[in-house]
């Protein structure tokens, strides 16, 4: 009896520990994915370098001259 529920409860903290190590890499790779439009924003040679601030104006607070930030 003691034997069986040992091993019930090794299985419960290895499943659990199993469970926080997938959910910690899958929430550490959605941080390493851009959320705003770096990617996208003045990727054209023709657009020149406040285009792609102007796009993004009213997305970001930081764009904003003024808008405060670091």
């Amino acid at each position: 009896m003691d034997l069986i529920l040992f091993i019930l409860i090794f299985l419960m903290v290895a499943l659990a520990a199993t469970g926080v190590t997938l959910a910690v890499g899958a929430a550490r790779r959605r941080r390493l994915t851009p959320r705003d439009d770096t990617l996208r924003a003045g990727s054209a040679s023709e657009d020149d370098p406040d285009a792609a601030a102007r796009r993004a104006e009213g997305r970001n607070v930081w764009m904003r001259p003024g808008g405060g930030g670091l």
